[in-house]
């Protein structure tokens, strides 16, 4: 399943294009895509102020538009053109082609700002596509450092506030107490176009940092990325991976990686919510 929850907002005449895989055999595509839109006067002949647009393209090339069809049955029909009246679209699809479908938000206006928290005229969205690989855990955890107080890697799939809890103590290249799990994931498709990774933790010691690590699939390089301090309280972290995708796929079609937390002295205790990927083809 993909969920973009008001991540992404889109100026006048701007597009989000999302690249998504769907596994041979899937029995529905469904994709539906909601904004809130700023209110119209009572007496207008259109309510709506802004108009965003659901455009789904199958491997085929045949276009989708949202709403298209919908109207007289629950299964989309192909061709169409842009729906200019609803602030609520779907695209659904029995029995939809294995291989990479394009779904695009279209900003087609954008008269007044909906996203207020943002200093541009703009809007944001709401986009769940079911159906396909794009969200997923991570596979094959395993404790690399450390010792875990309690919880597992089964606690890791969802940010719910149930933890793998692992304290820091064993030695670990520079001699400082880390705690560290090992993931791989297979590549959906066996391409990427994308890749976001999201570490969710807190501790209850000062000075712990994380770091992700990211093992070269076609040579021995590692690309590493900062994680920023962890703090008291559940904080997201995601990082974003869009150039040299190739070389981190090994040779079965995954990808292999760790995440490390240390702090420069002393024992500590992680408490992990989360770790999931985001893959697009």
């Amino acid at each position: 399943m993909m969920l973009i929850n008001e991540r992404d907002a889109l100026m006048n005449l701007q597009t989000k294009t999302y690249r998504v895989w769907v596994p041979a055999g899937e029995p529905e595509f469904v994709a539906s895509m909601a904004y809130l839109d700023p209110p119209q006067v009572p007496n207008a002949t259109i309510h709506r102020i802004n108009d965003l647009s659901l455009k789904v393209t199958a491997p085929n090339g045949s276009v989708y538009w949202g709403n298209n069809g919908l109207t007289a049955g629950n299964v989309s029909t192909v061709g169409g053109s842009a729906n200019t009246r609803d602030t609520l679209e779907c695209v659904i699809l029995p029995s939809p082609q294995s291989g990479v479908w394009t779904v695009q938000v279209i900003a087609s206006e954008i008269n007044q700002d909906a996203r207020l928290e943002s200093p541009e005229v703009d809007a944001d969205f709401a986009l769940v596509v079911t159906g396909v690989q794009y969200s997923m855990a991570p596979e094959n955890v395993v404790q690399y450092a450390g010792s875990t107080q309690s919880g597992s890697a089964s606690d890791l799939p969802t940010s719910n506030n149930s933890y793998w809890r692992m304290r820091g103590g064993s030695e670990f290249n520079d001699m400082t107490p880390v705690a560290a799990v090992r993931f791989e994931n297979t590549v959906p498709g066996g391409s990427l176009s994308e890749l976001r990774i999201r570490v969710e933790a807190r501790t209850a010691q000062s000075g712990v940092t994380g770091a992700l690590h990211l093992f070269g699939g076609q040579n021995d390089s590692i690309r590493s990325f900062p994680l920023g301090a962890v703090g008291s309280s559940d904080a997201q972290v995601e990082v974003v991976v869009t150039t040299d995708l190739p070389q981190l796929i090994h040779a079965d079609g995954k990808i292999r990686g760790i995440v490390v937390w240390r702090r420069a002295s002393s024992f500590f205790d992680v408490f992990v919510d989360q770790v999931r990927f985001e893959m697009q083809p």
